[in-house]
């Protein structure tokens, strides 16, 4: 099983994405981890720079926000310190971005809508 390994170099360029490939263990998390540098290999990553804040949700990301406790601020400062700290991960096989920050985590789709959330 292969884990490729996402980083945006720049969030204002998001042509600046780069691509790593690595052996990983089959029982590995289906988002990728860490940073790389390479080639540019792929362009379908170009949403990551458009998703600054939540602009929508989906029924199970509002679903999942309210019963975790988590407001639409917590998961917009995530984003941000996500797209600063370069803690963005992509879903392998989907077109899903995972953001990390000090306290909460969210998953944006290519709108830029909650799929999930949760506490780190």
């Amino acid at each position: 099983m292969q884990i490729v390994k996402w980083t945006a170099t720049g969030v204002a360029a998001a042509a600046a994405t780069a691509m790593v490939v690595m052996g990983a263990p089959a029982a590995a998390s289906p988002w990728t981890t860490g940073t790389g540098s390479g080639p540019n290999a792929r362009g379908d990553l170009s949403f990551i720079a458009l998703c600054s804040s939540v602009a929508s949700f989906t029924n199970h990301g509002r679903e999942q926000a309210i019963s975790r406790g988590i407001s639409e601020d917590m998961m917009d400062q995530a984003i941000t310190q996500a797209n600063s700290s370069g803690k963005r991960y992509k879903r392998k096989g989907a077109d899903t971005i995972k953001y990390v920050g000090d306290k909460v985590w969210v998953v944006l789709n290519s709108n830029c809508a909650v799929v999930s959330t949760g506490w780190n």
